[in-house]
């Protein structure tokens, strides 16, 4: 699944590819998982803005995801990131009262 978030004017400000899977990490449209493949951001774009905005649509659009994760690839390597759906939605509003973006 291919979601893209746009602002005010209508210009693409990130896009994510997503796919909903079961617990063995293989593709099902009623899994309990939400692998993040692959997320891209134009500069300048807030990371914390586009988080919430994540949120609020993925909470309406799949209410029956319960854990979010992906791989953070950066220069020291790779990690694994992964939230049930409770802490990712109380980590995001968090933030959000915590940043100014």
């Amino acid at each position: 699944m291919l979601y893209t978030w746009r602002d005010s004017s209508g210009l693409i400000q990130g896009a994510m590819e997503a796919r909903i899977v079961n617990d063995d990490g293989s593709f099902n449209s009623h899994g309990p998982n939400l692998w993040i493949e692959q997320l891209e951001m134009n500069p300048g774009v807030s990371f914390m803005r586009l988080l919430q905005q994540m949120v609020r649509d993925y909470d309406t659009l799949l209410p029956h995801i319960r854990v979010i994760y992906w791989h953070r690839r950066d220069k020291t390597g790779t990690k694994l990131h992964a939230y049930n759906r409770d802490h990712f939605v109380r980590w995001a509003k968090r933030e959000s009262t915590l940043c100014s973006c």
